[in-house]
């Protein structure tokens, strides 16, 4: 009886669906080759959103994203010391921080995790008492990286909550000298430029994956 009802499940399955009968991905590869800040973008074919049936229901949860702040250069002289720089004076760029995507099917919900912070790095060049900081190059702050929550879509009548995006502010030039101290920058002061916060998309719809019409599915991620 078994047997009878896996055999008439899989003749089903083939006559209605070619990629069961052709055994390969589909021809679009358009989700394996979107850029990796894409959502959803571990996704290398169609073939494995079909493993998100209604009879595997269950909420989906995906971790939270660590910060990728890029480092800080610090010139700090005190007393009656100096620092003399005769090259630039360069802060590192935010990195990328995304958090992962979450999907559930089956009525379950899905919550995608939070991203990190993705600050470029300061430029602190800070005097204390008789000391002295000569820069002979630029101070260059570090530009802000990306951060980027994941995306939560939840089928069959589940809900979606995206994560929060960390932010990805530019760094700062700061040049702080206090008492008799000086700083003499013969270069350029230039903070960073600031990068890309974004928050993940959040999709719920009653219906199932397995009733989603995959053309449109592949148009909308196309569109992201």
């Amino acid at each position: 009886m078994k047997l009878s009802f896996f055999s008439t499940f899989v003749l089903a399955a083939t006559a209605l669906s070619p990629v069961l009968v052709a055994g390969a991905p589909l021809q679009s590869a358009t989700l394996a080759t979107r850029d990796s800040r894409d959502d959803l973008r571990d996704f290398k074919s169609f073939i494995e959103w079909k493993k998100f049936r209604k009879f595997r229901g269950g909420n989906a949860q995906s971790g939270n994203a660590g910060n990728a702040n890029g480092g800080s250069v610090n010139n700090k002289a005190s007393g009656e010391s100096s620092i003399v720089n005769n090259g630039s004076n360069r802060a590192g760029d935010g990195g990328i921080s995304r958090s992962g995507d979450a999907i559930a099917s089956g009525g379950g919900n899905a919550r995608s995790g939070n991203a990190g912070n993705a600050n470029g790095g300061d430029v602190n060049n800070v005097a204390n008492g008789k000391s002295s900081i000569v820069n002979n190059g630029s101070n260059r702050a570090g530009d802000g990286g990306v951060s980027r929550s994941g995306g939560a879509i939840a089928s069959g009548g589940g809900n979606a909550r995206s994560g929060n995006a960390g932010n990805a502010n530019g760094g700062s030039v700061n040049n702080i000298a206090n008492g008799k101290s000086s700083i003499v920058n013969n270069g350029g002061n230039r903070a960073g430029d600031g990068g890309v916060s974004i928050s993940g998309d959040a999709i719920a719809r009653r219906a199932d994956f397995e009733d989603v019409d995959y053309l449109d599915l592949e148009a909308y991620f196309n569109s992201l």
